[in-house]
């Protein structure tokens, strides 16, 4: 944790940034003077993503919910079928999209015993057949 203490009378000029297709110039923002520095062992770490998609935090966002909705599927309501979870978040970050890969069904196939048994049967069950 960084505490200090900012005068809001007391501006000070920050340099110009250039970004992509973008350059913004300089200006003016309050400065804080630090006055401790603590830490603990095991930090809480709180933060607000606030940015509108595409963006670094919906990245964040991702890459955090998609193993919680993939457990939560899996393991909370039992369907085992999920093989794969991708999060998509819009330009207009209002809805979020969430795609579920299933793996595909098998499909029973006959064996020479006339069967539909998932699994081939036995050698012994195939010779009798062709009899």
């Amino acid at each position: 944790m960084i505490e200090g203490l900012i005068d809001p009378e007391l501006l000070e000029p920050e340099a110009v940034r250039r970004k992509p297709r973008h350059v913004a110039l300089e200006d003016f923002n309050m400065s804080m003077q630090v006055t401790a520095i603590t830490h603990r062992k095991s930090p809480v770490l709180v933060s607000i993503i606030s940015q509108v998609t595409p963006s670094e935090s919906s990245v964040l966002k991702k890459v955090a919910m998609e193993p919680l909705f993939f457990t939560h599927l899996r393991r909370n309501l039992s369907i085992k079928g999920v093989r794969r979870v991708v999060l998509h978040e819009p330009l207009s970050n209002l809805r979020k999209v969430i795609f579920v890969q299933y793996a595909q069904a098998r499909r029973a196939r006959k064996c020479g015993a006339g069967c539909t048994a998932p699994r081939r049967c036995s050698p012994i069950a195939e010779r009798s057949a062709s009899r």
